[in-house]
């Protein structure tokens, strides 16, 4: 489509020209099936692409070297928001993996965090619904709502191994989850933008299903 967009624009872009223009859609696609690869991964194969077609479009004339601009501007700036989006979630798994280990660390674990920390990673109204609910457990000496590490769906994610596989429909972040021995399950982060960048909205299960707004909302 952006092919056929810009011949009718230009009515200057050989049939040529459109398979160039056709292969940066091809390079976009696959990049995108790619989107658990972190940024500092893909973006040699990005300049790579551009530094190519750029040297095609420089015997092509101004108006393709344009098109080819815009369509390398376009590419560039859609991958950049999906590394934003994606970024924050393997933030939060790259700085807590520490908890899948032997359980003996001066650390501090993600849910015992305090609101400045949880707030690098989730919405606010998400962080406090977690330290209103951590207060209640301190209050009452008893579990309230939440009794395991929705991270890692466990009470004990010792030995898990975790991949950020990348984004589904509505900015939900797939993580793809496994423990020895068992089969791999997968979580959805919605994360959402926010004055202070992209964050964790929810943190949900397909199955068994089981969403952390929710559960921390119950009565």
């Amino acid at each position: 489509m952006l092919c056929r967009t810009f011949a009718r624009l230009h009515g200057l872009l050989a049939t040529r020209h459109c398979a160039i223009l056709a292969r940066i859609l091809q390079a976009k696609q696959a990049l995108s099936l790619q989107q658990g690869r972190r940024q500092d991964e893909q973006s040699p194969m990005l300049f790579r692409i551009f530094a190519v077609h750029i040297t095609l479009g420089t015997r092509m004339g101004n108006v393709f070297r344009a098109s080819i601009f815009l369509a390398l501007f376009t590419l560039f700036s859609a991958h950049a928001a999906e590394d934003a989006r994606l970024a924050v979630v393997e933030r939060l798994y790259q700085d807590y993996t520490w908890e899948t280990g032997p359980r003996i660390s001066k650390r501090t674990p993600f849910l015992n965090e305090k609101s400045s920390v949880l707030t690098k990673y989730l919405t606010q109204s998400l962080a406090r619904l977690l330290l209103e609910d951590r207060k209640c457990a301190e209050r009452t000496r008893e579990i309230c709502q939440l009794d395991f590490s929705p991270i890692w769906n466990s009470q004990d994610p010792e030995g898990a191994k975790f991949r950020v596989v990348g984004i589904g429909p509505g900015n939900a972040i797939s993580v793809s989850i496994v423990y020895p021995g068992q089969k791999s399950f997968t979580l959805a982060f919605d994360v959402v933008h926010t004055d202070d960048g992209w964050r964790i909205n929810d943190i949900h299960s397909p199955a068994p299903e089981w969403s952390l707004r929710k559960i921390l909302l119950k009565n």
